[in-house]
């Protein structure tokens, strides 16, 4: 199964340059991969922090719900667990059904298949 990536932050021109990734160098937890230039190569940076977690919160929908979910725990919670958190709020309070897929290049898989 390919990494599945959210990317959180681009540069001015649109390039993407920050993701976290599950499933990437290390099993079972979300790490950082940031991009130096457009033609570089991503390189790991380890677990979380407060802007790959705000960008993971917002990816799967949770973000009026952050304090259900601290970072230590989504820092666990594999794109599965957070999509079929994000469907469980949706069917509380009839939110509409958020499309929740990887942006990992070439393998745009929705989250409750990973």
């Amino acid at each position: 199964m390919p990494t599945y990536s959210v990317h959180y932050r681009k540069d001015e021109g649109g390039t993407i340059i920050r993701a976290a990734d599950w499933g990437w160098l290390e099993i079972e937890k979300w790490n950082r991969s940031v991009q130096w230039s457009p033609v570089g190569q991503w390189e790991r940076e380890i677990g979380l922090d407060e802007e790959a977690y705000r960008g993971l919160l917002n990816h799967f929908g949770l973000t009026n719900w952050w304090q259900e979910f601290p970072m230590e725990r989504i820092n666990k919670m594999s794109p599965q667990e957070l999509a079929k958190a994000r469907r469980e709020k949706e069917r509380q309070y009839s939110l509409p059904r958020q499309l929740i897929i990887s942006d990992t290049l070439g393998f745009r898989i929705p989250a409750e298949d990973y």
